[in-house]
């Protein structure tokens, strides 16, 4: 007979319920809590219960959480990044004052407990690594362009400039073509808002490497370029014209450059 069967079924008349519960290895407190339980419930009193807590103290509340789905749903239809660093970022002026805001690892669990994201393992680093940036703003500037197409399927350029310290944008520059006089006009157009830059880093194109490079060497700009096909060098505006290319994606189509324009200065805004 088990321990518990024998706690409901004992006659307590002259029993010595401290001694029996010392002999059995339970405590008097189980043995009258058992039995009060068994009064009401029957047999299913005698199956052990969960001990865990009935309340977690540091489970992000419901309503919380409900405001994390509805940023991450907005983010993603205004076509801006939705990731849990993006989230944390909105989440402090979002909520009450005084409110604690949790962190961004809890952000990504709650968001993957939701449905929103589906995590891939596989794509975990698998060494470790180094993450190099400059150490001051301005100290140097990172330069490539992407491809892109107006509404009636012109091919155009969009040439970016991305801040290595801060990832602040300086300026995005629609052009016909990324040559070396497209770069130089964006590259002045940025520097007369936020001063020249020490150093410029780019890829191996000509109109980068050789025609920008010569153009602003005279004021004072260094030059650095990535090896051949390793487009890790420049792997933060790389990662940059994912954000630029999504959200250029959720505004309507431009008709032409001054159009593109005007989306890629309020972007950078």
């Amino acid at each position: 007979m088990s321990v518990r069967r024998l706690i409901v079924e004992v006659d307590v008349e002259g029993l010595n319920v401290t001694e029996f519960c010392a002999q059995h290895g339970v405590s008097t407190w189980l043995f009258y809590q058992l039995r009060k339980r068994y009064a009401v419930e029957g047999d299913a009193a005698l199956r052990p219960r969960s001990r865990a807590a009935k309340t977690v103290a540091n489970r992000t509340p419901g309503w919380i959480e409900d405001v994390i789905v509805e940023l991450r749903k907005e983010l993603v239809d205004d076509g801006l990044d939705a990731g849990a660093a993006t989230i944390w970022s909105h989440l402090r002026r979002r909520l009450p004052a005084g409110t604690p805001v949790p962190s961004e690892s809890t952000i990504w669990r709650i968001l993957t407990r939701r449905g929103f994201i589906t995590p891939e393992p596989k794509k975990a680093p698998k060494h470790a690594h180094r993450s190099f940036a400059a150490e001051r703003a301005n100290e140097c500037w990172q330069l490539d362009d992407i491809d892109w197409t107006l509404t009636d399927g012109t091919a155009v350029k969009i040439i970016t400039l991305l801040d290595d310290c801060t990832r602040l944008c300086p300026g995005l520059k629609a052009a016909t073509s990324a040559n070396g006089e497209a770069a130089f006009d964006a590259f002045t157009t940025a520097a007369g808002t936020w001063g020249w830059p020490q150093r410029f880093l780019s890829d191996n194109a000509k109109a980068y490497r050789h025609t920008l490079a010569a153009a602003v060497a005279p004021l004072g700009v260094d030059h650095r370029h990535g090896r051949p096909h390793h487009p890790q060098t420049q792997g933060k505006i790389e990662r940059f014209h994912q954000t630029l290319q999504q959200w250029l994606h959720a505004q309507p189509g431009a008709a032409d450059l001054p159009e593109l324009q005007t989306q890629l200065d309020a972007f950078c805004d």
